[in-house]
């Protein structure tokens, strides 16, 4: 009889041990798939597509009837085009924005985007760090904002400012080459940033991230032949691919560092909150100029930011 209680505790404890591994399996494999790592800040990523579907269309149909013909590459009138487009974007976009082209101006002027395009010794990597250590894009404000931020979010969005910075300027033989590289850059620093833990205040290095992420899928599938002259068209007519689109990522993700800023500080220069940008509110009024001066410059004059040298 004892061995009979002896031999049935044993074979309880058996199954039992089959059951407990089974589950620890299952579980385990539950954990694995619900432990994703998510980016709160993926809609500014999101927004950020939606944003240059519009704008692109309006600067192919400006270019197309020939609405920068007269207007030198950081003239007066290259700045009032510019912000033309971007208004109408605006306002394609966002139904009840309240943008102007004068607003659009202030905009342009206060992200100091000539300063990305006059090849002298300020980058708008220098720009976009400088913002992020002052909290203003004020150069004559000496202390810090509320908005500026912590040590730990400009570590993480430096990081990839200087990574998405070192590729566009390797210069690859392939816009396919630079793309790859640039998906991997984005993939590393996305486990990097999504492995800590970050307050509501710190949003610099994850609106960065998804900013970064998105960019790289929309210039990569963006067709530039549409801007004839420029020497991106030239490359796209020979069935070629140019690798120089790829630099636009970078002033995308400096553009929303620096251009947040500007239109989440702009102080009467915002308008109405909430009713310039969307569900970005007057942030977004400046955080995608810097892509969009980008994609200007370079698919119309054929110019190179000094963030590319």
């Amino acid at each position: 009889m004892k061995n009979k209680i002896k031999t049935l505790y044993i074979l309880i404890a058996f199954v039992s041990t089959i059951l407990t591994v089974g589950c620890s399996k299952d579980e385990q494999e539950n954990f694995d798939t619900n432990t994703e790592l998510i980016n709160p800040m993926e809609y500014i990523g999101v927004e950020h597509n939606l944003f240059m579907k519009d704008f692109t269309n309006n600067l192919e149909k400006s270019y197309k009837n020939k609405k920068w013909s007269k207007a030198s590459f950081l003239s007066d009138k290259y700045v009032t085009q510019f912000s033309s487009v971007m208004n109408e974007s605006y306002h394609n976009r966002y139904k009840l924005s309240t943008s102007t082209v004068e607003y659009q101006k202030n905009v342009y002027n206060q992200l100091n985007l000539n300063e990305w395009f006059d090849n002298d010794n300020t980058t708008s990597l220098d720009l976009a760090k400088s913002v992020m250590s002052r909290g203003t894009h004020l150069k004559s404000t000496k202390t810090k904002s509320k908005n500026a931020a912590s040590n730990k979010d400009q570590e993480f969005t430096n990081n990839l400012l200087q990574d998405i910075y070192e590729v566009s300027s390797k210069g690859y033989d392939s816009e396919k080459e630079a793309y790859i590289a640039l998906e991997e850059v984005v993939k590393k620093h996305e486990k990097l940033i999504l492995s800590q833990e970050w307050t509501p205040e710190e949003k610099y290095a994850l609106g960065a991230l998804a900013v970064s992420k998105h960019s790289v899928q929309f210039w990569r599938n963006y067709d530039f032949s549409v801007f004839e002259n420029s020497a991106l068209s030239k490359s796209y007519s020979k069935k070629e691919t140019n690798p120089r689109s790829s630099i636009i990522v970078g002033a995308d993700v400096a553009g929303y560092v620096v251009g947040g800023v500007v239109g989440g500080t702009g102080g009467s220069f915002l308008g109405p909150a909430g009713t310039v940008g969307g569900v970005l509110g007057g942030k977004a009024a400046g955080a995608w100029a810097g892509s969009a001066a980008a994609a200007t410059a370079i698919a119309i004059y054929d110019a190179w930011s000094d963030w590319f040298n």
